[in-house]
């Protein structure tokens, strides 16, 4: 049985409120940010190492700061505009496969600045 349009509208729009929220509960508490557990136990980052100190500096507008921190935060965040113009094109109805191919692209180069930089972290 197929979900009513409101709760799929309802569940998109909470999926896009997430990420601003997640920056700003960073943000407002930064001695709180958990130690990565990767790096606790193995003694070696994971690709993910530096992503919440980028959010606390973003969430306190530092753009420079943010992107020391973690550099791929440049292309997550133009996924995430994509993703929310994808959104809200839905939820008027709408669909723009140019915006579609321009995601999957942005997504995919995301993922390729995130494994080149944590590989060269490890290198150097």
């Amino acid at each position: 049985m197929a979900s009513p349009p409101w709760a799929r509208a309802l569940v998109l729009v909470a999926g896009l409120l997430l990420p601003p929220l997640v920056i700003l509960v960073v943000s407002l508490a930064p001695e709180q940010l958990p130690t990565c557990a990767s790096k606790a136990t193995l003694g070696i980052s994971c690709p993910g190492c530096g992503l919440g100190r980028g959010l606390m500096a973003l969430g306190q507008g530092d753009l420079p700061s943010a992107l020391r921190a973690y550099p791929p935060l440049v292309g997550l965040a133009c996924c995430y505009l994509l993703l929310l113009g994808l959104a809200v094109a839905r939820l008027m109805g709408k669909r723009s496969e140019a915006l579609v191919k321009l995601a999957q692209l942005a997504g995919l180069a995301s993922a390729a600045l995130i494994l080149l930089t944590w590989a060269l972290r490890a290198l150097l």
